[in-house]
């Protein structure tokens, strides 16, 4: 089965080298708190295409689009970390995208927890971090997508508009800091 490699983070993540847009997409976070039951925090993440033509990204069900999306966060301490795709065994996986046309957004409605939790809330998509989120927390919503794709047609969302690969978006944004309590 076929697989795009993992985002690759580093440092930079932490650096202040970041735009919060480029190539005509514009990243920024809506809303951002700790979840009920303390030990995680919720995040929407908005990317708004502020160009004139369509912008295509992977879908996050499949490894191409998952790898795109990561948070850098920094605890009271200092400590910095990672948050990402949960690992995962792909049962099913094949490059997908979704068209962002000019003026509209998509939001990524995301849960990060350390540990995973039974009971996801519908509608929100899974990041895990690998050490205990000991709050408060600075994060950053970080999306990054590379040249390194696949060629080949894919199908958008409503799985009837093929997005062509010159459509594909590529770059990297991330969002400023963001204090969750």
């Amino acid at each position: 089965m076929r697989q795009r490699p993992s985002a690759s983070v580093g440092l930079r993540d932490f650096g202040a080298a970041w735009h919060d847009e480029s190539n005509a997409l514009r990243i920024s976070v809506r809303d951002a708190g700790r979840d009920a039951n303390g030990d995680a925090f919720n995040v929407v993440v908005v990317l708004r295409n502020i160009g004139t033509e369509p912008i295509a990204i992977y879908q996050r069900w499949n490894s191409w689009g998952a790898y795109q999306w990561r948070f850098a966060i920094v605890d009271a301490k200092g400590n910095g970390m990672f948050a990402g795709n949960p690992e995962e065994g792909w049962t099913r996986n094949a490059p997908s995208a979704v068209s962002i046309k000019p003026g509209t957004e998509l939001a990524l409605n995301a849960i990060v927890q350390e540990k995973r939790t039974s009971t996801i809330p519908k509608g929100k998509e899974v990041f895990m971090s690998k050490v205990p989120l000991a709050f408060p927390l600075r994060v950053r919503a970080i999306f990054e997508a590379t040249a390194d794709l696949p060629p080949e047609p894919r199908v958008s969302l409503d799985g009837t508009t093929t997005v062509s690969s010159s459509a594909l978006w590529v770059g990297a944004i991330a969002t400023g800091w963001i204090d969750v309590r």
